[in-house]
């Protein structure tokens, strides 16, 4: 039988090859000594959705229902103009970050220049960025049902990968181990890229999108998605769920856009 390696010199030589050939950070471009794509310092400075609604998590900085930071009840859920007067059909969604900037760069790096490999570090983003918040989004003695928000097999060809799939698995796996995976959700139709639609057209090329399985019947499900920008496709991706009789619907999602400075 071989002898096992001696761990103290696999040590020494995986920090020795860090010193003489150092990582190089994706956003800023330094060498750092660490082993993730992207130094500490562009990590702390990731733009954080900090103020958000505990609905459709949309940045907001004040609410009639909003205790002030630091207080007893700060960890009451607050809700955006816009839920209050229509309640989504989503219990709760979690974007830790804004769609803007270096995060903006980091996901498009991850999602149209073919780096999946960046996927573990995402949900490990997120992990890290929520872990004072996870008992609140599943609150559950069950395994959450984890469905990642379908991609049009037109778009995973194109990419290479499916993105909501691979960050799925890496959260699954960073957070919740004995979550149950599944691709329970599928498209009804093809639809145009929403990049250059207004929010009007984003929601009514949404409606009537997905179908649910029979078998997502009494879970409670946690959608994963990359970007919510408007909100329209989780929000039929939900509806969808609970048409197949899901208990309740909550999003994980790495980062929300912010609304425009003119968005009321």
């Amino acid at each position: 039988m071989p002898p096992m390696p001696n761990k103290s010199l696999s040590s020494l030589f995986i920090q020795m090859t860090g010193w003489l050939l150092p990582a190089q950070c994706w956003l800023c471009r330094a060498a750092h000594r660490h082993t993730q794509f992207v130094c500490a310092k562009c990590i702390a400075t990731l733009p954080r959705n900090v103020e958000a609604c505990s609905h459709c998590a949309a940045p907001i900085s004040t609410s009639l229902n909003a205790p002030p930071r630091g207080s007893r009840r700060d960890c009451l859920p607050r809700y955006c103009a816009s839920c209050l007067k229509q309640s989504p059909h989503i219990e709760r969604t979690v974007a830790p970050f804004l769609m803007r900037d270096s995060f903006r760069e980091l996901l498009h790096a991850w999602k149209f220049d073919n780096r999946p490999q960046l996927s573990p570090f995402l949900a490990g983003l997120f992990r890290d960025a929520t872990t004072n918040e996870m008992g609140i989004h599943v609150t559950t003695n069950k395994k959450p049902l984890l469905i990642p928000v379908p991609t049009q097999w037109h778009r995973q060809i194109w990419r290479g990968f499916d993105h909501t799939w691979l960050l799925a698995q890496a959260l699954k796996h960073a957070i919740r181990p004995d979550a149950e995976l599944q691709p329970w959700l599928s498209n009804t139709r093809a639809r145009q890229s929403h990049h250059r639609l207004s929010r009007a057209a984003r929601w009514a090329h949404s409606e009537g999108r997905f179908v649910g399985d029979y078998r997502i019947q009494g879970r409670e499900v946690v959608l994963i998605d990359d970007v919510m920008t408007t909100g329209a496709t989780v929000s039929s991706a939900a509806l969808a769920c609970h048409l197949a009789g899901a208990k309740s619907v909550c999003v994980w999602c790495l980062a929300r856009t912010p609304a425009p400075p003119s968005a009321g």
